[in-house]
């Protein structure tokens, strides 16, 4: 029974180790861990802008549904 506990004891300390190094790596950039990157409209390059300007609005919607939120009939958002 005392190594039973001896083993939950030592692999809850290597679990909270290993959560420990990956927060320092999310602090230094290279992961992403608990913390979500924001999200960036998408970009278009200038030939795609001349060819295709449908595309461009396209991607303005897109953009703008992550501003957006939903509102009722007052213009108020919902809860």
């Amino acid at each position: 029974m005392l190594v039973l506990g001896a083993v939950i004891l030592g692999l809850i300390a290597i679990g909270y180790g290993f959560h420990r190094l990956l927060t320092w790596a999310e602090a230094q950039g290279h992961i992403y861990y608990l913390k979500k990157p924001a999200r960036r409209p998408p970009s278009l390059g200038l030939l795609e802008q001349i060819y295709k300007p449908e595309m461009e609005y396209v991607a303005e919607e897109e953009a703008g549904q992550y501003v957006r939120g939903e509102d009722d009939e007052s213009g108020r958002d919902k809860d």
